[in-house]
């Protein structure tokens, strides 16, 4: 639920317009250092009857990662941005708090009964509520899209484990969790039928993010124009 008009669950965004980035894995690349720098992320979609890319979405920068393995989640804010954020994550998720410092929370929740069925199951309280959440609990400002402020990632097949009585697989040499999510400061849309190219900012504080958003295309206008 949102509670409208509280400035402690806003979300002060502002949108810049940059000329259509038609590669976006070397804006990437330039964004990233290679794919090196961590907290960065970029996902792909295209339609599945010509194959041809639809949108590209790049998170330049994140507030905030959320990690989960089996019915523990840790939330944890990547920069001071991210520590307002999870201030209304911390009242939000009260419930499922175990322990919590001013950088982060760790979130336990509880196996769902196999004895219910399938959709009392997935019903339930559950790592999922966490990922609503970090969407949910923000009141977003006029004119900004939904699909403008979401969280991104990855699930791995393990997370199943949590709604599914499933044999434990014998070995896991990767160690990979469950999932990991992260809540974008500067996210980056590039729609390939319309050849734009879009970056959004998030603060959550009492102003806009001042990062700016000329930087991040700088260097990839320096190698591609």
């Amino acid at each position: 639920m949102i509670l409208s008009g509280d400035p402690k669950n806003r979300v002060y965004s502002k949108t810049k317009s940059f000329a259509f980035a038609a590669d976006p894995v070397a804006l990437f690349g330039a964004i990233s250092d290679g794919g090196k720098r961590p907290h960065t992320l970029l996902l792909e979609s295209a339609d599945i009857m010509t194959r041809c890319g639809e949108k590209s979405l790049i998170v330049a920068s994140a507030a905030m990662k959320a990690t989960c393995r089996g019915l523990d989640v840790y939330l944890e804010a990547l920069t001071d941005n991210g520590e307002n954020a999870l201030k209304v994550l911390a009242v939000r998720l009260s419930l499922f708090v175990i322990e919590a410092d001013a950088k982060s929370i760790r979130l336990r929740f509880h196996q769902a009964d196999a004895k219910q069925n399938l959709e009392s199951r997935l019903l339930c309280s559950s790592s999922l509520d966490v990922l609503r959440m970090m969407t949910q609990a923000f009141e977003l400002p006029a004119g900004i899209l939904a699909e403008h402020f979401l969280v991104a990632g990855i699930f791995s097949y393990d997370a199943v484990d949590q709604f599914e009585d499933l044999p434990k697989a014998k070995e896991d040499e990767l160690q990979f969790p469950d999932y990991v999510f992260w809540l974008p400061e500067q996210l980056i849309i590039i729609d390939h039928r319309l050849q734009t190219t879009q970056l959004i900012e998030h603060g959550f504080k009492e102003s806009p993010l001042e990062k700016g958003g000329r930087g991040i295309f700088s260097l990839y206008n320096r190698k591609h124009h």
